[in-house]
């Protein structure tokens, strides 16, 4: 019984000492890594998705252009986004 206990005993301060360690290490670690610096600007809001409308009048505008490419593209979109649009 006395080996045993002996043993455990051994065992705590072991597990003791390399929890300890493993704290050091990562404190260390931890002083060593540079800290983020802290954002203070605002994270820019997405720009709000173009209407029907707009997109009509962009096709219009490309079309003039000489896009028409452009125009039947901005035109799909303009479909897609609302499929009765203008009826």
């Amino acid at each position: 019984m006395r080996l045993t206990s002996s043993i455990v005993s051994a065992a705590a301060v072991l597990l003791a000492g390399l929890a300890g360690f493993a704290g050091r290490e990562a404190g260390a670690q931890a002083a060593a890594a540079p800290a983020a610096p802290a954002s203070t600007t605002p994270a820019p809001t997405p720009a709000p998705a173009p209407t029907p409308d707009q997109l009509m009048a962009t096709a219009q505008q490309l079309l003039r252009a000489g896009d028409r490419a452009g125009a039947i593209a901005s035109l799909r979109s303009a479909v897609a986004l609302d499929p009765k649009h203008g009826s």
